[in-house]
């Protein structure tokens, strides 16, 4: 039982520093000054695009940090 709880326990931590830690790396299509005040935050580690076909269609590019997300 108590395995069963410590197991439920981090797979419940692990959603939740997936959700935490997604974040729009780039703004899709936009004006040019809207681009340059787009803040986007900083990965300290590794950043993994989840919709790279998106972005071909000029989409906002969301990306999962691997590390850790300053904003």
């Amino acid at each position: 039982m108590k395995k069963v709880i410590i197991i439920i326990g981090l797979l419940l931590l692990l959603v939740i520093i997936m959700i935490t830690n997604t974040y729009t790396s780039t703004p899709g299509y936009t004006t040019h000054a809207e681009a340059e005040a787009f803040n986007s935050p900083i990965c300290y580690g590794y950043s993994l695009l989840l919709n790279r076909e998106a972005t071909y269609a000029d989409h906002p590019g969301r990306s999962f940090c691997f590390g850790i997300l300053l904003q």
